[in-house]
């Protein structure tokens, strides 16, 4: 049903065409009225163009490093983001706002188990909803460009086939809407985007831009309560694969399109315009999508609600027992089917257990012989981790480009920080010319530009050990931490039965006002002390016996050792040159 209805005190005033409030198996004898596609489209005001190319080919205005981990999503993250990662492994004592509070306890009283799939109603902002307008113009005006787009490419179909076999397994359905009720409806524009490695399983997906807006108005992620931020325990989830001898991976297939909407007024508020022959189709989904910014948060809170329910781990997993590794893939599989959530793209170092995923038809298809896990690369059969291989334009010339080329490398590990921190440090001395955005920077820059490019393309050639650590096993951290008039950080060494390895590395810049040298080494042990928390609770399942923190600047110690810096087992040190 679709149907328009006044809410008041006393209820729901329904208005319109009967069959508006008929379910679709209850309407298909009926005659349905077609939507003429160049009718529709002849009546539908022009937009600019520089508007349609900002849906259907967009350029950033910023650099986002979090492409490596959510390609596949058209979420409008922020440039502050960016400068967030700055703060990966530094804990925080924000908790959350009563609104948080509020929103995150609505979203969970609405969460209900029906016919076997999870159905929630959406949190949204009250007083912006209801100006989110239908946006149907620039929705018909948008895909007559992506059919153009399409057509040449001879890949028009196979667009279409993407959006059938989510209408043949429920995820979208057709709905019936004469132009003059578009109105009543928000329209989201689509877009295709085209994925060729290896690792992709469909080459062909539609992204919905629901950041799309007039000038004026708001748009459909503007109105929605965006959920909390879930990043940091991704980065402890990273630091946690680098330990013991197995590793097991596994993906959700499509989860995001697995949990339902519960609500009407929600369906309709994800409409979209297909094209199909001569004739417009409207559509929309019963899902959260791509493209929503709340999807990620609904997708993690769900799983953890359903583990609540069926206790499962997480989808990232490492054991040193092989055959208990192979118990909790059986395991994880079973209870996560319970919620209509299907495993894919498994994958493992443990040859029995690859070839039970197989068996099971769960197995990774690739065959590049790496899987990415978190932003990495990871090779199964030499168990060792690399960076994605970025591919730096070398002839970037303005600050805009050489800005959005350094962030390309997506490190949160930070194993490779002698290299990318030169992208920083090369960042700050562009800002201090005060050049525009689009401004072409000196040839002095643009050399040092052009070795750093080659510098990181070839990133991805040097790879870290996964297993770095093995739990049962005595272990001593060692943060070193050092200083430059540039800028200022630390590296953490773990150490088992004499081997180390690097475990995580932090550096900020150093102000540019400017700080004494002094005081940027002390700004540097300040820096790993402020992140010993983090990384012991990354490595909860580790024995860890002593922990040292070493500077080579003489005078600290009788500074640090004032405070209660026993509480962390810490041994403050001095390494004399």
């Amino acid at each position: 049903m679709y149907g328009v209805a006044f809410e008041t005190q006393k209820g729901l005033i329904p208005f319109g065409n009967r069959c508006s409030f008929l379910y679709k198996h209850q309407i298909k004898n009926q005659k349905r009225t077609q939507l003429n596609y160049a009718e529709v489209l002849a009546r539908t005001p022009e937009l600019p163009p520089a508007r349609i190319n900002y849906v259907v080919h967009p350029k950033e205005s910023y650099p986002d490093p979090l492409k490596n981990w959510f390609e596949e999503s058209n979420v409008q993250r922020g440039l502050e983001n960016m400068f967030n990662l700055e703060s990966i492994g530094l804990p925080t004592d924000e908790k959350f706002s009563t609104l948080d509070e509020e929103k995150v306890k609505q979203f969970r009283d609405s969460i209900t188990f029906k016919d076997g799939l999870y159905h929630v109603r959406l949190q949204w902002y009250d007083d912006k909803i209801k100006s989110v307008p239908s946006n149907h113009n620039a929705a018909i005006r948008v895909l007559e460009r992506v059919i153009k787009d399409l057509e040449k490419k001879n890949l028009y179909n196979q667009y279409l086939k993407v959006f059938q076999q989510q209408e043949d397994e429920g995820i979208i359905e057709e709905i019936i809407v004469p132009p003059e009720q578009f109105k009543d409806y928000i329209w989201i524009p689509h877009r295709p985007v085209l994925k060729l490695t290896d690792q992709t399983t469909t080459k062909v997906r539609p992204v919905f831009n629901c950041s799309y807006k007039n000038k004026d108005s708001v748009s459909l992620n503007e109105a929605a309560y965006p959920g909390v931020h879930l990043m940091t325990d991704m980065i402890k989830l990273m630091i946690r694969f680098r330990t013991n001898r197995y590793a097991l991976l596994a993906d959700i297939r499509k989860a995001f399109l697995m949990i339902r909407l519960a609500s009407e007024r929600d369906r309709n508020r994800f409409c979209f315009f297909l094209k199909k022959g001569e004739n417009l189709h409207c559509y929309r989904y019963k899902t959260i999508i791509f493209g929503f910014n709340a999807s990620p948060f609904i997708l993690n809170y769900v799983l953890k609600f359903h583990a609540d329910k069926f206790p499962l781990d997480n989808l990232v997993k490492t054991a040193n027992n092989a055959e208990n590794l192979s118990a909790l893939y059986t395991t994880v599989r079973e209870r996560l089917q319970k919620g209509n959530f299907d495993l894919q793209s498994c994958n493992s170092n443990y040859v029995t257990l690859q070839k039970k995923m197989k068996a099971d038809g769960t197995l990774s298809g690739f065959d590049s012989g790496w899987e990415k896990v978190l932003g990495y690369q990871y090779d199964p059969v030499q168990d060792p981790i690399s960076v994605c291989p970025p591919s730096c334009d070398v002839e970037a010339s303005t600050k805009r480009k050489i800005l959005s080329e350094t962030s390309k490398v997506f490190d949160p590990l930070s194993l490779y920080l002698p290299v990318t921190v030169r992208g920083r440090l090369l960042m700050r001395e562009i800002c201090k010319q005060k050049l525009n955005w689009d401004d072409v920077v000196p040839q002095s820059v643009s050399s040092v530009w052009r070795t750093l490019a080659k510098d990181l393309s070839a990133l991805n050639t040097v790879s870290f050990s996964r297993r770095a650590l093995d739990e049962g096993k005595d272990t001593k951290l060692f943060f070193f931490c050092d200083a430059s008039k540039a800028a200022y950080g630390f590296a953490v060494y773990a150490v088992q039965d004499g081997n180390s390895s690097l475990v995580f590395a932090k550096a900020k810049m150093s102000p540019l006002q400017g700080k004494s040298l002094p005081t940027l080494e002390l700004l540097a042990v300040f820096l790993a002390v402020k992140c010993l928390p983090f990384i012991k609770e990354s490595l909860k399942n580790i024995t860890i016996k002593d922990v040292y923190v070493i500077t080579d600047a003489p005078g600290f110690c009788p500074i640090l050792s004032k405070r209660k810096t026993c509480l962390y087992n810490i041994d403050y040190r001095t390494q004399l040159k």
